[in-house]
């Protein structure tokens, strides 16, 4: 445990999980007592369809029980301008950090840069620790020191670059959990979904997709790219949400010799390909990165083929 009589929180993202989970390592290593924090956000939760915020919701309730039963108060949930409610509670609580794992999306970034302008006029720190990402958007660089703008060269160095095995696990149990005053009691979870969202479900489904003897990783080369087959991991949920790290992935999937691993270790390098043109081309979400593409004919252009722009956010698809 950390340093004696200090207090640190860890602001919870995307990071939905007790293991695998480096910047929830580097609080507890720093303070004594470690508070569980989450944001309900109204700008995101205004941006959010009905499903993301059922998701959502569930994935609190989940992430809360899982604090429960490693003997703390649970997940403290407030709501409100993170810029103003991350530095009020770190104040109040009298912490020297706020353990954060880094955000590269356009918003995520501005308002980490909000939070850690307001932070740092009272000296606290908003550490960045880890991403959601198996390896971080802006590590990779060709041969000019430019961003890549193909994947199969960014795969190549991505594949050289090599990933980190899983970060050390915690012992929750072993942890001092405080709570926030004036937290959000959370909503009822739907029951349709609580079998499905969280750490503890999205571990059993990936584990059990592994041992499938068929239409599983084995197949997944040749079978996931046709709809009428579940051959697919149905793990991006599990990433998004991060219920599941891909280092996670990556390393169960290592100790597999199959065309099939290597077929699904290229989508996790496509998605942090993605991750990483978005990060140097933020207008990505909404509009095409070459130019040229702005032209392609579509069905606003009218029946008579002529060239017009591309509906906005074509690019995100």
């Amino acid at each position: 445990m950390g340093s004696e009589g200090r207090a640190a929180i860890w602001w919870v993202r995307r990071d939905f999980r007790l293991a695998d989970n480096p910047a929830l390592r580097s609080a507890i290593d720093d303070g004594e007592a470690v508070l569980p924090l989450f944001v309900l956000d109204p700008t995101l939760l205004a941006s959010a369809g009905r499903a993301r915020r059922a998701w959502l919701m569930v994935a609190l309730y989940a992430l809360d029980h899982d604090l429960r039963d490693a003997g703390g108060h649970g997940l403290s949930v407030l709501r409100g301008n993170p810029a103003a409610v991350v530095p009020r509670l770190a104040k109040a609580q009298d912490v020297q950090s706020v353990y954060v794992s880094a955000d590269f999306g356009p918003y995520g970034r501005s308002r980490d840069e909000r939070v850690a302008k307001a932070l740092g006029a009272h000296s606290i720190e908003l550490s960045r620790i880890g991403s959601p990402y198996a390896v971080a958007p802006g590590t990779l660089k060709n041969g000019s020191g430019k961003p890549f703008q193909v994947f199969s060269p960014f795969h190549r160095a991505w594949l050289a670059y090599g990933v980190h095995g899983p970060a050390p696990g915690v012992r929750a149990s072993s942890v001092k959990w405080l709570r926030a005053e004036g937290r959000q009691r959370l909503e009822s979870p739907d029951e349709d979904l609580l079998p499905l969202v969280g750490e503890k479900p999205a571990t059993k489904a990936w584990r059990a997709w592994l041992r499938r003897d068929s239409e599983g990783v084995a197949d997944y080369a040749k079978l996931h790219d046709f709809p009428g087959v579940d051959a697919t991991s149905h793990l991006s949920i599990a990433l998004r949400w991060g219920h599941l790290h891909p280092r996670t992935a990556l390393h169960d999937l290592g100790r597999l010799r199959s065309k099939g691993a290597a077929a699904l270790v290229r989508q996790i390098a496509w998605r942090d390909f993605f991750a990483d043109v978005l990060l140097h081309r933020p207008d990505a979400v909404s509009k095409p990165i070459r130019r040229e593409f702005s032209q392609f004919p579509n069905r606003r252009s009218g029946s008579d083929g002529n060239r017009g722009r591309a509906p906005q956010g074509l690019a995100e698809r």
